[in-house]
């Protein structure tokens, strides 16, 4: 079959990955200009298609038929050729309930604002009446939505889950929010139905206010199993959905060690990443290497500051690249940029020693001597406490904290 995926752009688009571990299918993408969409969908050279930003609603007029609830929604990601004909399907709405459910969220009785207006919003939007919910359309303009962001902020008291259906914060555009959390008291939930990354900064803004969040990976490949089966195809085994959920989510991400200067992060990390056939990455070298001086003259000549923006420049240099183990500085976690970051595509692992195995190192300027690891130690905890997504603690053998580390289902 000639399957496949039309947008633009697709950037670094999972889709094919994801299919092909459902049902062993080739698929492929097209990046399409605006300029090129009527000629393609004139042409047919397809048996099914998949749809994303921006044509959801651009394709409708190339339609021979729509399926019912498509129509509802008014917009269709799904687009099946058979016998000269083309029929839209929309899949988005199915993928979002399925992960809704598959994770407990109850939205019945519940406000929620759908952020965005666009065909992503619209299948939100049903799905969430669907499930029994009361959605409200929130837009930039008060004429496209049911209101804007000011009234949004105004009335925050009233929703119990933000839904974001807007390209704020997608890959490449990082460093974008859909609105600001700091606004909201009485929150049960958020939802960011982008999947790269696979966590926006937008939820990890969420998980360091105690908000519940849930990212867009699991919609992506919810939705792609139901596209599979409108072009009448069947999934490998009955555990293809949830194994591609996990597996192809692992794939994509790094394993990021956090912890006090001496807790052993560098040789585990080293140790994980042989065993487990990974890069490693050691961030401090990263530094050395980036500015040509060791890490105490960066800070005797030009201060902390300056090392902790060339840490960030570090870290900016590979975060995107997935696959990797990374031994971060016991300060990375000073600058909250730097875990939004390295939190895009990775999973945080606290290493944690106590505090009497803990040694002082000369080459690293605020933990030269005990006293002041003593004092790092009681200002840091908190902000590991914060970010880690996991806690191992290294008191015992390498061999050991190895072990516990592979029980960690991530990692």
């Amino acid at each position: 079959m000639k399957l496949g995926l039309i947008g633009y752009p697709l950037g670094h688009s999972r889709s094919p990955e994801i299919h092909k571990y459902l049902t062993g299918e080739d698929y492929r993408l097209w990046e399409l200009k605006p300029e090129d969409l009527d000629e393609f969908m004139k042409r047919k050279d397809f048996d099914g298609i998949n749809v994303t930003i921006p044509y959801k609603e651009a394709v409708l007029p190339y339609l021979d038929e729509i399926e019912e609830n498509a129509a509802k929604i008014g917009a269709v990601n799904c687009i099946v050729h058979q016998n000269g004909k083309l029929t839209g399907y929309n899949t988005d709405c199915m993928g979002f309930a399925g992960m809704v459910r598959s994770h407990g969220i109850n939205f019945a009785g519940k406000n929620v604002a759908v952020l965005g207006t666009g065909g992503a919003s619209k299948a939100v939007f049903e799905a969430v009446k669907d499930l029994s919910g009361i959605p409200y359309r929130i837009s930039r303009s008060k004429d496209k939505g049911d209101m804007d962001y000011a009234e949004l902020y105004e009335r925050e008291g009233m929703f119990s889950y933000i839904v974001n259906t807007t390209p704020a914060g997608m890959y490449p555009h990082t460093d974008e929010v859909p609105c600001d959390l700091s606004k909201f008291l009485h929150l049960q939930g958020i939802i960011d139905i982008i999947a790269n990354p696979l966590c926006t900064h937008w939820m990890l803004e969420a998980k360091l206010r105690g908000i519940p969040a849930l990212g867009g990976w699991e919609m992506l490949v919810r939705q792609a199993y139901y596209a599979d089966k409108c072009f009448g195809l069947e999934v490998r085994n009955p555990d293809a959905v949830t194994g591609c959920i996990r597996d192809l989510k692992k794939a994509q991400m790094n394993t990021v060690l956090i912890g006090m200067p001496s807790s052993g992060k560098t040789t585990l990390g080293k140790k994980l990443a042989e065993i487990t056939g990974r890069n490693f990455i050691d961030l401090d070298e990263r530094v050395v290497s980036d500015t040509g001086m060791e890490i105490r003259q960066i800070f005797e000549q030009y201060g902390e500051d300056a090392f902790r923006e060339a840490e960030t420049k570090a870290v900016t240099g590979v975060k995107d690249t997935p696959g990797n183990v990374i031994s971060c500085g016991g300060g990375i976690i000073k600058r909250k940029r730097n875990m939004e970051y390295l939190k895009e595509r990775g999973f945080i692992v606290w290493v944690q020693r106590d505090l009497e195995l803990l040694e002082p190192t000369e080459d690293r300027p605020l933990s030269s001597v005990r006293e002041d690891l003593v004092q790092l130690l009681h200002e840091r905890k908190p902000l590991y406490e914060k970010y880690a997504d996991a806690v191992v603690r290294n008191n015992t053998s390498v061999e050991d904290v190895i072990a516990e580390l592979q029980k960690i289902p991530e990692v």
